[in-house]
């Protein structure tokens, strides 16, 4: 917690398949991994990655088809909006992906500042639950995170700040009420974050938080019982 009570969020980008020599990350550090939206990622990778090499390497260096694979086994994706609304571009991508924990669709800039509209799952679907006579539905929040001034920082990287919040705000709620606490307890989202990449630190507005479902999407066709053809 920062000296004004704002969080701070580190965060650090990592090859995408990393040797198995390197060491087990500092506790205070959550391993993940972030995808793009392969369509998404061919267009913008020049404009919105000129310094990172590395990365882009990383991800491009790979048979074709393995990108989709990515997004689909990724904890956190970022896509953009497009001339889509956003809104729309995240239910359906909340709905093709309904494994991933947060979401974020890059929208147009308003009055120079960078925004991103991010949906953040606190509980995922499910389909046998004792009792259940239909699936669960997935629930979240869906906030607007903005840059809180014309330099927007790591955006790509907004959606890993709100899930890193989420999981730091579950174990101290866990440490300070000597009982489990789960992600569906989660409050709203704080006003404001501090991202801190590359040894920079951005300050980055949360705005018009909202509690939502996502529906169940339709349940894994039956392996058994099936006739044979």
């Amino acid at each position: 917690m920062g000296a004004d009570g704002v969080l701070q969020i580190y965060l650090t980008r990592y090859i995408a398949d990393m040797p198995d020599d390197i060491a087990p990350e500092p506790e205070t550090l959550d391993l993940h991994l972030m995808a793009i939206d392969p369509p998404v990622w061919a267009e913008h990778r020049e404009k919105m990655h000129p310094r990172y090499g590395v990365e882009r390497n990383a991800v491009h260096g790979r048979s074709p088809g393995s990108e989709e694979n990515d997004v689909g086994r990724a904890n956190v994706i970022v896509t953009a909006a497009k001339d889509k609304p956003p809104l729309l571009v995240l239910d359906e991508t909340m709905h093709r992906f309904p494994h991933v924990s947060a979401i974020g669709v890059i929208t147009r800039r308003v009055e120079g500042r960078a925004s991103c509209l991010v949906g953040l799952r606190t509980r995922f679907s499910h389909y046998m639950l004792p009792g259940a006579t239909k699936p669960c539905d997935a629930k979240g929040y869906v906030v607007t995170m903005t840059a809180a001034s014309t330099k927007a920082g790591p955006l790509l990287l907004y959606p890993s700040a709100l899930l890193g919040w989420a999981r730091w705000w579950t174990r101290n709620a866990t440490v300070l009420s000597d009982r489990e606490r789960y992600m569906e307890e989660l409050p709203p989202p704080p006003l404001s974050l501090d991202i801190t990449e590359a040894w920079r630190t951005f300050r980055i507005d949360l705005s018009e938080p909202e509690l939502t479902r996502w529906p169940a999407p339709p349940p894994p066709p039956m392996l058994y019982g099936a006739p044979d053809h």
